[in-house]
């Protein structure tokens, strides 16, 4: 009898302890972020004013040590050196062996990506400055191309990415936190954005999700959707 109410009692506990586990790494990647954010601010302070440039085809992964991109630039320059921060606590999947490794350009992915405005398959490197003004997002998804309207709702970087076969064993990793979604802005504050809707989570092969979600979240923030 007293092994039933036991198991009973634990069976009612786990729940709440895997929910209480999951709000902590959600206060942990918000901590990264908020770190990733300060950095940011630091780097552009010393590169007149523009954030840590970006490949548009891999704004999720931080390059070779040699040849550092996005955030990258943020670990090679001395802003942020906590290897740990760069990784979502609530994704395990990452090798992150690969980062900074040379001869892994491409395939050094970390947890967070840098917000990215445009996409046409080049090689081309996306920046801007913190203070503005902002670029157009214009990256096809429904909406007519619009900037920001200022620091406060220009994201810089979250937990909206895409990492492909290479880094994480295939597929796609976003939005962990269940309906909500970490995210850093130009204006240096980082904050959690519910989206009961969970719209920006299509489905776990959307490479699109990367791209077009942080401007589904500024234009919830701005009221514009």
């Amino acid at each position: 009898m007293v092994i039933a109410i036991i198991a009973i009692l634990a069976a009612m506990l786990l729940p709440a302890l895997s929910a209480a586990r999951e709000r902590a790494r959600q206060s942990n990647c918000l901590s990264n972020l908020k770190q990733m954010a300060l950095g940011c601010t630091m780097y552009a302070g010393d590169n007149k004013d523009y954030r840590p440039a970006a490949r548009q085809s891999h704004h999720h992964c931080v390059g070779a040590y040699a040849s550092p991109n996005g955030l990258g630039l943020l670990y090679t320059g001395g802003y942020n050196t906590t290897e740990k921060s760069y990784y979502c606590p609530s994704v395990t999947k990452f090798n992150d062996t690969l980062f900074l490794e040379e001869g892994n350009n491409n395939k050094a992915f970390i947890g967070y990506s840098l917000s990215i405005y445009k996409w046409n398959w080049t090689d081309n490197y996306d920046s801007h400055r913190l203070s503005g003004p902002f670029p157009k997002y214009e990256l096809g998804s429904g909406y007519t191309a619009e900037a920001p309207a200022g620091p406060g709702t220009m994201p810089l970087c979250g937990d909206l990415f895409y990492a492909d076969e290479g880094a994480i064993g295939g597929g796609v990793e976003q939005g962990k936190h269940g309906k909500s979604f970490n995210v850093a802005w130009a204006d240096g504050h980082a904050d959690a954005n519910l989206d009961p809707s969970k719209k920006p989570i299509i489905g776990s092969t959307d490479w699109h999700m990367a791209f077009w979600g942080f401007e589904y979240i500024w234009r919830s923030v701005e009221g514009k959707l």
